[in-house]
């Protein structure tokens, strides 16, 4: 397929996928998973995981919503009335 011819959702995982091809020393993924269905955004977030876990790259995901947060990632930070904190996740 051309890549005019995917959609968005396709279009977001082709560039994960070649972003992590590159082997990057460090991510800031902008929203990776908005614009996905549950299931393809759950499928996205799984892949940076393992990568993380692989590589042991610092990731600084930003997302504006709650869909993906506390995903298991260590470290993970919340803004909240203008104050950074840690998040309290369910199985600390």
């Amino acid at each position: 397929w051309q890549v005019r011819r995917l959609s968005t959702g396709e279009r977001q995982r082709l560039a994960l996928a070649r972003l992590l091809a590159n082997r990057p020393r460090a991510l800031l993924l902008d929203e990776p998973t908005a614009n996905l269905d549950a299931n393809n955004a759950e499928r996205t977030a799984r892949v940076i995981a393992d990568h993380q876990a692989a590589e042991g790259i610092p990731i600084l995901w930003v997302s504006h919503g709650s869909e993906t947060t506390g995903n298991g990632a260590p470290g993970t930070l919340q803004l909240n009335q203008g104050h950074v904190e840690k998040m309290e996740l369910p199985w600390s």
